[in-house]
């Protein structure tokens, strides 16, 4: 049976990492980020306020429901998504599947050392690694180069968001939990899905 495979958990907690590891170590498989689509469509048109930033956000979740939905019609074998998705998508991964016939698997990437994270993400958001696009309220796709690092989480919502982690969990399917980005334990990952 065909499956997806649902990557989930706060930012910072390794998810792009092991979506990146699956794609490269899973036969036939796809990966769709949305934060990849968010920043392909911020770096097209760009944003001049929070107001149109949030009317891209959400032409991006469309977007990416579309293209989950077309690599589900056209059957691909191994669909691998990864983002820090909240609860609210749930039920659209749960018809999808259903409708398709895939096989859902949910990875929820777990943070124990939530200040280790914090500085984990410090760290990427002043690394070339993070996309300008995504801790601003404006953005021009002209001056992508020339944006000064900055770095606007909130330390005390992102540490709630992370306590409170199971009122976030989509938890559909085979549920994984994920601690820890070294190649063993990113190689146990890949043989729980092949089982």
């Amino acid at each position: 049976m065909n499956k997806l495979i649902i990557i989930t958990g706060i930012s910072g907690s390794g998810k792009t990492t092991l979506a990146r590891y699956l794609n490269q170590t899973i036969q036939n498989s796809i990966l769709l980020s949305l934060d990849q689509v968010k920043e392909s469509v911020a770096d097209t048109i760009g944003f001049k306020n929070t107001e149109q930033k949030e009317n891209l956000n959400q032409l991006s979740n469309q977007f990416f429901t579309s293209l989950l939905e077309e690599s589900m019609k056209r059957k691909d074998e191994t669909i691998i998504i990864e983002y820090p998705f909240s609860i609210e998508w749930k039920n659209t991964f749960q018809n999808f599947s259903q409708k398709y016939n895939y096989n859902v698997i949910t990875i929820n990437s777990i943070v124990d050392d939530f200040d280790e994270n914090w500085d984990r993400i410090i760290k990427r958001d002043f690394s070339d690694e993070r996309h300008p696009s995504h801790e601003r309220s404006e953005y021009n796709p002209l001056y992508k180069n020339q944006y000064e690092k900055v770095q606007n989480m909130d330390y005390y919502k992102l540490k709630e968001e992370n306590d409170t982690k199971e009122d976030h969990q989509i938890n559909l399917g085979t549920i994984i939990e994920f601690r820890n980005e070294n190649k063993q334990s990113l190689e146990e990952i890949r043989k729980k899905i092949e089982e």
